[in-house]
């Protein structure tokens, strides 16, 4: 099922670069037209509609022509920011699976350059993300066991003064 709408997608991403190509207002894409979005958007989501343990699966049984036009799409993706875990994922596995094939087509040279560049870019930006929470979550937790130990000594501080209240009162009554 997945295959197909990857498919489906990635070749009305087709139609619509080819309109914009020609400068003709030819009819546009009818699941585009009622999503109100570009094909780039319309394939992203249904990409990332996908549930991680069937991914590869659906990029698996893609023909060579429609993974060229799914690594110029993640290329766009990762530049603009988007869904970056995703692009990664696919595109290290597209390029693990078609690897001599995408090597050898000379058109994908350029976008590969460009890829790396967006892939760096990214990637920093996520460490950077990644480090600056996980330092804050450290601070969280100094803070966490420093006011946990106040409140433990807090509490038995408290229990004392109820036991203490507890055998007044038994001594007063007996």
């Amino acid at each position: 099922w997945y295959q197909r709408r990857v498919r489906q997608a990635v070749v009305s991403t087709q139609s619509t670069g080819r309109e914009e190509q020609s400068g003709e207002e030819e009819q546009r894409n009818v699941i585009l037209t009622s999503l109100d979005c570009t094909g780039s958007a319309y394939v992203l989501h249904v990409v990332s509609k996908i549930r991680p343990s069937e991914m590869e699966e659906a990029l698996l049984v893609l023909p060579f022509h429609y993974v060229v036009d799914l690594v110029k799409l993640i290329a766009e993706w990762l530049a603009e920011g988007l869904h970056i875990e995703l692009c990664m994922r696919s595109l290290v596995f597209l390029l693990k699976v078609h690897h001599n094939p995408v090597v050898a087509h000379k058109p994908l040279v350029a976008v590969m350059e460009q890829l790396i560049e967006s892939c760096e870019a990214s990637l920093n930006g996520v460490r950077d993300i990644i480090g600056f929470n996980l330092a804050a979550m450290k601070l969280i937790q100094l803070d966490l066991q420093e006011n946990s130990t106040q409140l433990f000594t807090d509490l038995s501080g408290k229990v004392k003064s109820v036991k203490k209240k507890k055998r007044a009162v038994l001594k007063t009554l007996s």
